[in-house]
């Protein structure tokens, strides 16, 4: 039985990756914004009850302002960030080794 030469398959599969970068950066590009928008989804409700503890302890005459709610939540949203941007290179890298 012969063996698979390693290094032919390596050069193969990156000659098949260059050919088609636009289309894998594209598809990558979108489903990374999927995931950025079920990743914000899945903290909205977690930023909600934090959000509620940090208003029971203020007057209900003085409410939280959306400054002050960022303040508490925005770690909450680094993953989608994140992912949001790292989409955005993609889809943008796509446009670019196109062109």
């Amino acid at each position: 039985m012969k063996t698979p030469n390693v290094q032919k398959i390596a050069k193969e599969i990156l000659k098949m990756a260059a050919k088609h970068a636009p289309g894998i950066l594209t598809g990558a590009g979108i489903a990374g914004m999927f995931t950025a928008v079920i990743l914000v989804r899945n903290e909205a409700p977690k930023a909600d009850e934090v959000i509620e503890e940090e208003s029971k302890d203020r007057d209900s005459d003085n409410p939280m302002n959306t400054f002050e709610k960022l303040k508490v939540t925005w770690k909450m949203y680094i993953p989608a960030a994140a992912m949001f941007a790292i989409s955005s290179i993609c889809l943008i890298g796509a446009n670019s080794v196109n062109g």
